[in-house]
């Protein structure tokens, strides 16, 4: 319960518009888009009605753009100005500009970001060593 409360009381991450004020996002997904399930609602002829989702995993926060089929379809939704590809989960850094439908409406995502290794590397390199030889998993061991 205390957590609960904790959540409420200290936004997960922010929203800065490059225009206008600030959002304050305390909900684990946070989907972007024209339609009326939209948290954050805009317009414009390139924003679909379920354009992209924000989604808070610990202390980090994701995008995924959901507009688009394929890796190579347009979706209309960048991260600091590269186009994402459709339903790629993208891990952003607070500071990172996002845009949806045009990249003139943007927004900078800011957050407090985990100190020491970061968990997605961390597990990639233990995934690594797990398939090395038995000399690089001892030296690893040490």
């Amino acid at each position: 319960m205390v957590w609960w409360w904790r959540s409420i009381a200290c936004p997960a991450y922010t929203l800065k518009p490059s225009a206008g004020q600030e959002i304050s996002v305390i909900q684990v997904k946070y989907l972007v888009g024209s339609g009326p399930a939209a948290d954050l609602k805009l317009q414009g002829a390139n924003v679909a009605a379920e354009h992209a989702e924000l989604q808070q995993k610990g202390k980090q926060v994701f995008l995924k753009a959901l507009q688009g089929e394929s890796v190579f379809d347009r979706t209309y939704t960048w991260i600091d100005d590269a186009e994402a590809r459709a339903n790629v989960s993208y891990v952003l850094a607070s500071g990172s500009s996002l845009a949806f439908g045009e990249q003139q409406q943007s927004f900078v995502v800011e957050f407090e970001e985990p100190s020491g290794a970061n968990p997605l590397v961390e597990m990639m390199m233990k995934g690594m060593a797990a398939g090395a030889d038995a000399q690089v998993q001892k030296e690893l061991s040490d």
